[in-house]
């Protein structure tokens, strides 16, 4: 966030010169404590301090609502990859339903024109029968009259 960061070790090392009674300008303690720091600047640390208290709070807020925004997000790519995985699945079986459905149906064709060349060969069939007991008929009339021409005489 552009504040300068510093090492823990840094923060270590000064924690320990405090416990070793010598503050960072190596002067004993004491004589830092005897020091007199005027009540307007102690007044204004305090505010600054205050000030950066508050501007932490905000950008761990602001921390906090964009790891929630990120989780919702996440959970919409979830969801969104679920549904996506689900049209695919759906696509895929219209698609195998869809080459089924041809299948059969140039099935049904071609059984239907089998059907079809069956029939045209029974009725080819039927014709040369009919032809046939035409032919019959004709030759039984043909040997009726003869044979009522022979009983007449």
């Amino acid at each position: 966030f552009g504040l300068p960061r510093t090492p823990l070790s840094a923060g270590l090392q000064g924690s320990r010169q405090v416990k070793e009674n010598k503050p960072f300008s190596g002067k004993p303690l004491s004589s830092v404590s005897q020091m007199a720091i005027p009540a307007a600047d102690m007044s204004r640390m305090s505010d600054e301090i205050t000030v950066l208290k508050n501007e932490v709070t905000a950008l761990k807020s602001e921390i906090t609502a964009r790891d929630n925004r990120i989780t919702m997000l996440q959970s919409q790519c979830d969801a969104l990859n679920t549904r996506c995985q689900n049209a695919e699945a759906i696509s895929e079986a219209l698609k195998n339903e869809a080459e089924e459905a041809l299948s059969k149906q140039n099935e049904t064709e071609f059984n239907s024109h089998a059907q079809i060349e069956e029939l045209k060969a029974s009725l080819d069939h039927a014709l040369a029968e009919v032809d046939r007991l035409r032919g019959l008929i004709a030759e039984f009339g043909t040997v009726a009259q003869q044979l009522i021409t022979s009983a007449a005489v």
